[in-house]
């Protein structure tokens, strides 16, 4: 999903962050939450950072097209076959 507006953009961000700030609220007063709820939310929290860090990552564009082809390149020369080509004679058929 792509978001132009400002609106549309704010509007999914207030929507991310509104769980996350009760959350860590809940967890900052003392004897609302137990002990094992306060690990669960801990590690849900540490979990989401990781897909959220993961997914940034993953987004990003690469440098160039030249690099794009030199992985393409790696990627079928670690395979040991042209790209392109299937393995056949080890297919059985």
């Amino acid at each position: 999903m792509t978001l132009f507006t400002h609106e549309g953009r704010l509007i999914v961000a207030s929507a991310m962050l509104v769980p996350a700030m009760v959350s860590l609220w809940l967890m900052a007063v003392p004897g609302i939450v137990t002990p094992s709820t306060y690990a669960t939310i801990a590690a849900l929290m540490l979990a989401l950072a990781a897909i959220v860090l993961n997914t940034y990552k993953s987004a990003q564009a690469p440098g160039s097209m030249g690099h794009v082809l030199y992985q393409t390149e790696l990627a079928t020369a670690s395979s040991g076959r042209a790209a392109g080509t299937s393995d056949v004679a080890g297919s059985g058929f």
